[in-house]
């Protein structure tokens, strides 16, 4: 059975992106039917997307519906919100500057900028370092007797992870100093 089958019984006859879409959408929501409202709704979308010139392929469109249906508690064949699904693609689409037509002034901030959040990571690790090391004695008896054995253990991991993450931050921020490095030379 073709896409086109699928639509035998309705009154017109929908373009191939929308019966493509529709048919994911009945797999997955395990629908047994289509709905004149339903498709047009989707051949609406694909008309808004035609006219901003956003070149979105099917399983996007799809995500999108999908997205549409979970926020508003319903699913297939009903009528999805259209504006619900354009916002999550426009959320979603990448967002493209130009870069090269930022100037070389504008790099250098980004990089000043950037050492200043390196800056404050850097002190942000010396001090999750500082509690570390403190729980890490106080688990060897050399700390403070006011202080609950039972508590270490959780703490120090808690803080140990927001050393891995800060490390993974950190090198982000170096990545992305690097970056604009690039474009300044």
């Amino acid at each position: 059975m073709s896409d086109w089958d699928l639509f035998g019984s309705l009154t017109r006859s929908y373009n191939q992106k929308a019966a493509n879409i529709a048919k994911k959408l009945m797999e997955h929501y395990g629908a047994i039917k289509h709905t004149d409202i339903a498709l047009q709704a989707i051949e609406n979308l694909i008309e808004q997307l035609n006219k901003e010139k956003k070149n979105i392929d099917v399983d996007e469109i799809f995500s999108a519906i999908v997205h549409s249906y979970h926020i508003k508690n319903i699913q297939y064949p009903q009528r999805f919100d259209t504006y619900i699904a354009m916002q999550y693609l426009k959320k979603n689409e990448p967002k493209q500057k130009e870069v090269k037509t930022q100037n070389p002034q504008w790099f250098k901030q980004k990089i000043s900028e950037v050492e200043k959040h390196l800056e404050r990571i850097a002190l942000v690790k010396l001090q999750l370092t500082k509690n570390l090391k403190e729980l890490e004695n106080q688990g060897e008896g050399q700390g403070h007797l006011w202080i609950e054995h039972g508590f270490l253990d959780p703490a120090q991991d808690t803080l140990q992870e927001s050393l891995v993450q800060l490390r993974d931050i950190e090198n982000r921020m170096i990545i992305l100093k690097d970056t604009y490095l690039d474009h300044v030379n």
